[in-house]
């Protein structure tokens, strides 16, 4: 296999940005996902790691990688709604409902009025980050938990993992990043009608936190952009470890921003590597400085 280098592989990323005009700014961020981890892959020994071996090598596993997935960016079928919204899962944890989850149908009302879910209450939405889903990772698991602990809460776990069972997600993580980069927008609008159901059927608007952690961070702001757009802003949006690979370098619209819902928080813990920095929220912490990591915690326990 012919080994490229980094100037022929823009070359080609310009190719591919040519030939699907309609998807520039989407393909742009998607793309600017692959050059991060390139060249954290490179030059750091954080997120790329993983993949880092020489450069030449990252080079032929990136060609590789558009060889059998370019076809499926110019069909564009994986990033259609239709698509999108048949792969997603929400899961109603409740304090009558802790380990076993319901499973929510937003075009399926009956689902919702069926389950513990009760309109009073204040509603937790969580969203996972990449290449995990809602039923193993950390970010729902441990936090409905903690939550339903403190509180008598409706907490839904988001479940976009179906969307991220590829075999290229798990061997070449810079496409799978910017698959699901481009999907962002989509998951996000499933999300943010989900929420609109819910306000239906009595929920009210400021009653509704939702969370993201990595890419679902993003994904979240997409949901809360969505919700702004039919009138319907949540409270609060939480940012855990906002990522950087695939939205460092575009516009408030295509990633998480301060007035996603009527008041945005982050939290940072990796801003210098894995997560995107330039205070996107109303509220920023970083915890001990920030840094690329922190005491006590190990890149191999990253969900």
């Amino acid at each position: 296999m012919p080994v490229l280098s980094i100037g022929s592989f823009l070359c080609l990323i310009a190719i591919l940005s040519i030939l699907t005009g309609s998807l520039v700014p989407a393909l742009q961020n998607a793309f600017n996902g692959l050059l991060d981890v390139y060249f954290m892959a490179s030059d750091t020994n954080s997120y790329g790691s993983s993949i880092r071996t020489d450069a030449n090598n990252i080079d032929a596993r990136i060609v590789y990688a558009f060889e059998r997935s370019v076809n499926q960016i110019l069909q564009l079928k994986t990033f259609k709604y239709e698509h999108i919204a048949s792969h997603m899962n929400f899961y109603l944890y409740t304090r009558g409902n802790r380990l076993y989850p319901a499973k929510l149908d937003p075009s399926k009302p009956d689902t919702i009025t069926g389950s513990e879910y009760k309109p009073q209450r204040k509603t937790v939405v969580l969203v996972h980050g990449f290449t995990t889903d809602a039923l193993v990772a950390s970010i729902v698991q441990t936090m409905k938990d903690e939550l339903l602990i403190r509180e008598d809460v409706n907490v839904i776990g988001v479940d976009y993992g179906p969307l991220t069972d590829i075999w290229w997600f798990h061997i070449l993580p810079p496409v799978g990043m910017a698959i699901n980069t481009l999907q962002a927008p989509w998951i996000g609008q499933c999300i943010g009608e989900l929420i609109s159901c819910l306000i239906d059927m009595g929920q009210s608007p400021d009653d509704v936190h939702l969370v993201g952690h990595s890419l679902g961070a993003h994904i979240a702001a997409f949901a809360g952009k969505y919700l702004n757009s039919v009138n319907r802003p949540i409270f609060r949006l939480t940012g855990l470890e906002p990522s950087s690979p695939g939205f460092s370098n575009v516009g408030t619209a295509h990633r998480l921003a301060r007035y996603d819902a009527k008041f945005t928080d982050c939290i940072f813990t990796t801003a210098k590597s894995l997560a995107v920095g330039n205070n996107p929220c109303q509220a920023n912490y970083y915890p001990n400085s920030c840094g690329i990591s922190q005491p006590g915690c190990y890149q191999g326990d990253i969900p």
